[in-house]
């Protein structure tokens, strides 16, 4: 039975913005990589480079991975909320149609009883 707002027992929560979070702390992770990685080999760029460029790839798999995930997770979400609503729907139709059929029979019973006791 739907509520007040048109909902199927379907409520809307408010989501949290991790995604900026994730980001947010990927950058630092790597900003703290370099720093750690300038002041444990003294500036050689070739150590730099390696250090920081693993911890990238890593950190830029884990953000990815998170992303696809996330995204995943929100469209399923999606797409159960408007089937329940649907289907909600189909099931208001579904009852509004058998009390139509159900007073229709009512009437044709008292028709057919009416019809018998008038003979």
């Amino acid at each position: 039975m739907p509520d007040a707002g048109g909902n199927h027992g379907v409520e809307e929560k408010p989501q949290t913005a991790w995604g900026a979070w994730v980001v947010i702390v990927g950058l630092f992770a790597v900003v703290g990589i370099f720093a750690l990685a300038v002041t444990l080999t003294g500036l050689e760029n070739k150590d730099v480079a390696t250090v920081v460029g693993a911890a990238f790839g890593v950190i830029g798999a884990l953000v990815g991975a998170y992303f696809g995930i996330r995204g995943t997770t929100v469209a399923t979400a999606q797409t159960m909320n408007l089937m329940t609503k649907e289907l909600g729907a189909k099931i208001d139709q579904t009852k509004e149609a058998s009390k139509e059929a159900q007073q229709a029979s009512e009437q044709t019973r008292q028709k057919v009883e009416e019809a018998t006791h008038a003979k």
